[in-house]
């Protein structure tokens, strides 16, 4: 493998990745008109970054489990539903009395008729809220990308030998990327075709009038959705910028545009995203809308009813991201030590990456601070919510708490450097060391956080304004 600087910026990443792309006009090099170098452009990016991440698998059980319900759930499962939420098992994140609800979709599926959830297991610790879900999907969608995972490896597809060899050379060549073999691009694909043709049997029974999915790269349910003429809606996951691997630059439309797997629509949380992108290819061929998102709205209207801070103990929320915990942990135990005030100090951690606790139980008995497994209830938003301040690196949670109305700090650790814009206009603070840290807390002198700000960010009304794209689908489908 490959040794790159660590970590690499997504921002710096994306520069080597367009001049690459420009010399060697990768994208032109295609099979069965889908574009090779856009199916493997996210995980050559994720390789180049070098974070150090790995996403712990589900169990063995759950998946079994998955693929030996898929074939009464296709048998019972209701044709003709008007649209399709097709999420994941760690998006169950909130919990009321009637159960676990997913963030993405359950409160669409509240307000607007005739949707329903297709799920698949993306991480464990969440088989619990899956099993107390108050609204189950009506398909669950592991057992393709098991099944799949296992057809492509067996039955690989043959031929081709010239094109997968040559996007091979190129990569290793010139990005230094030699494990991109090209068998192991030969399998991607291969793997690729066999789910999308599994998810075109399921879509055939489900018969949505549009499909969404609340995040990039799911080619395999884009390439079966477009076989069977159904709009497809991806929807913005985290940060989603001009430097994101999946955003495609508008460069990628001078090649032949099917090949690039553009979904119909991208929705996007507010202008602030909308303007990052409008030089994208989506933004170029104008299929961008901004919609909000209804767990902000939710943990917004949670603050400003129930939120009143406390002048003799502070509540402070990190979210931690899977990435550098070490150097963060070193960072609050300094911190610490500097501020000896009465403090609730909570530390959220991430539900995909981070399973255990170790970079943190160190503070255990610190009775300031609190650790919370990123399954745990309250979740998230609630908490940052339900904070003075919210603190982390380089996280979707900065962007999310100015959409709540918490004022934000980054930490000046690697990898910050992402969401430094937003030190650079005010709405975040720049937290450079831990003695700063103690003093910003000390005097409570972190950035107020406006209506207008929030505004930018998230754009309300998330429920008219996923009507108003429904209609559009509709609209779409009938010209299909």
């Amino acid at each position: 493998m490959a040794s790159f600087p660590s970590p690499r910026s997504e921002a710096e990443v994306n520069a080597v990745l367009e001049e690459f792309e420009r010399r060697h006009r990768v994208f032109e090099l295609t099979i069965g008109g889908m574009s090779l170098w856009r199916i493997l452009r996210f995980e050559i990016s994720f390789t180049m970054q070098n974070l150090g991440l790995s996403r712990p698998m589900a169990s063995k059980r759950e998946i079994l489990a998955s693929m030996f319900s898929a074939a009464r759930q296709l048998f019972v499962a209701p044709g003709g539903t008007q649209y399709l939420g097709a999420t994941m098992s760690s998006a169950l994140r909130t919990f009321d009395q009637r159960g676990w609800h997913d963030i993405y979709f359950d409160p669409i599926i509240d307000a607007i008729g005739g949707g329903e959830k297709m799920l698949y297991v993306d991480a464990p610790g969440f088989e619990q809220h899956a099993r107390h879900a108050f609204r189950q999907p009506v398909f669950n969608d592991t057992s393709v990308v098991a099944l799949s995972a296992v057809l492509g490896r067996i039955f690989g597809i043959r031929g081709h030998d010239d094109v997968f060899q040559a996007l091979s050379q190129i990569i290793a060549n010139d990005l230094g990327l030699s494990e991109f073999t090209a068998e192991r691009i030969r399998r991607k694909y291969s793997v690729l075709i066999w789910r999308s043709w599994l998810y075109r049997i399921v879509l055939r029974r489900l018969r949505p009038g549009c499909v969404m999915i609340p995040n990039s790269g799911q080619f395999a349910l884009f390439l079966a959705a477009r076989a069977l003429g159904i709009p497809f809606v991806e929807m913005q996951h985290g940060i989603f910028s001009e430097n994101h691997p999946d955003s495609l630059p508008a460069a990628a439309l001078e090649f032949d545009r099917d090949s690039m797997l553009l979904p119909d629509i991208l929705t996007v949380y507010g202008s602030w995203w909308g303007d990052l992108l409008k030089d994208s290819a989506l933004g170029r061929l104008g299929r961008i809308r901004e919609v909000g998102a209804s767990w902000i709205e939710s943990a917004r209207a949670l603050r400003l009813r129930q939120f009143s801070t406390d002048p003799d103990r502070p509540v402070v929320t990190l979210t931690s991201q899977g990435t550098g915990a070490e150097q963060v942990a070193d960072f609050i135990a300094a911190f610490l030590k500097l501020y000896s005030g009465a403090l609730l100090f909570n530390i959220r951690l991430h539900p995909g990456y981070e399973i255990g606790t170790n970079h943190y139980d160190r503070f255990s008995d610190d009775e300031r601070v609190k650790l919370w497994p990123g399954n745990s209830r309250p979740d998230t938003f609630e908490m940052i919510a339900m904070s003075d301040l919210h603190l982390s690196v380089s996280s979707a949670c900065h962007y999310e708490a100015l959409g709540i109305g918490t004022p934000t700090g980054i930490l000046a650790l690697p990898g910050h450097e992402l969401v430094l814009d937003l030190a650079r206009r005010n709405n975040a603070a720049l937290v450079d060391n831990p003695s700063a840290l103690a003093m910003m807390v000390k005097k409570r002198s972190w950035p107020p956080i406006s209506d207008s700000i929030s505004d930018q960010y998230f754009r309300g009304g998330h429920i008219d304004n996923i009507r108003a794209l429904l209609s559009e689908c509709r609209d779409m489908e009938k010209v299909k």
